[in-house]
């Protein structure tokens, strides 16, 4: 099952007998629908991230929405360049992003706490586990659920060693304890950092609300002296980076492997 599409073909042979064709067809729409929009989506946020350092930097300079737009297509030319390299190539740069990503997340982690500037330095338990700020239409259980949503990001990407499959060595065990390591690091680290923020956040609707139009960026300030948040957002800026050049880079390897299968 070691192919560049490999959801859709793994779909098909796994599925009850009879259902393999529409397993695969659901499956391998709805991931290249997901796919192709990761990276951009990523990299948008990852614009925001940089245009808001430079507004932190120089309070008179708000964003607008086509420097954000143009700077987001610079970031995804950028990703297609380096996507488009010898193998070799790009696991190096993935090797290197990688190591930073785990790094950087656990430099967050331990410094927002550590260095927070609110008093008192952490929100109760009561308020963390016990409140439900509830900014939707809907009631607060459905809202909950909802909530989860939010942290998909830290368990997103297990399914990017299945999609490089074919271009790494001894695939049969590379690929599996890849995604189980992605699985159980992003999901443990992430639950994590989620903490950190329910306990150091103090005032959610201004992180939302914020000028600078990035609420990793707005919550930092809040919560951090101003070079320590500079500090921390200068990281994840990086490893925001990294992580779009990882979406494109799957994103092209589905794309090659639905054309090649005549998906299209």
């Amino acid at each position: 099952m070691a192919t560049s599409g490999g959801l859709y073909y793994a779909s098909a042979v796994l599925a009850p007998p009879g259902y393999g064709p529409f397993a695969a067809w659901i499956t391998g729409w709805s991931n290249w629908i997901g796919q192709v929009t990761a990276a951009p989506s990523v990299d948008y946020s990852l614009a925001a991230m940089i245009l808001a350092a430079g507004s932190i930097n120089n309070p008179d300079y708000v964003p607008t929405h086509w420097q954000v737009y143009l700077l987001t297509v610079l970031i995804i030319f950028l990703h297609t360049i380096i996507s488009s390299m010898p193998t070799k190539w790009i696991a190096t740069f993935n090797s290197w992003g990688s190591t930073f990503n785990i790094i950087a997340l656990v430099i967050a982690i331990i410094t927002i706490p550590a260095a927070t500037s609110n008093r008192p330095r952490f929100s109760s338990s009561a308020d963390v586990w016990g409140t439900i700020k509830n900014a939707t239409d809907y009631p607060d259980g459905v809202a909950v659920l909802m909530s989860f949503v939010g942290v998909i990001w830290t368990m997103s990407g297990y399914d990017s060693p299945f999609h490089l499959a074919e271009e790494c060595s001894n695939a049969n065990i590379a690929a599996p304890r890849a995604i189980v390591l992605t699985s159980a690091i992003g999901g443990l680290m992430g639950w994590f950092l989620q903490l950190v923020v329910a306990y150091t956040v103090t005032d959610i609707d201004a992180v939302l609300g914020s000028s600078l139009g990035q609420p990793w960026a707005s919550y930092l300030l809040q919560t951090l002296p101003r070079p320590t948040a500079m500090a921390l957002l200068a990281l994840t800026i990086i490893c925001g980076f990294s992580m779009g050049q990882g979406c494109m880079i799957s994103a092209s390897r589905v794309s090659y492997a639905y054309a090649r299968d005549d998906c299209f």
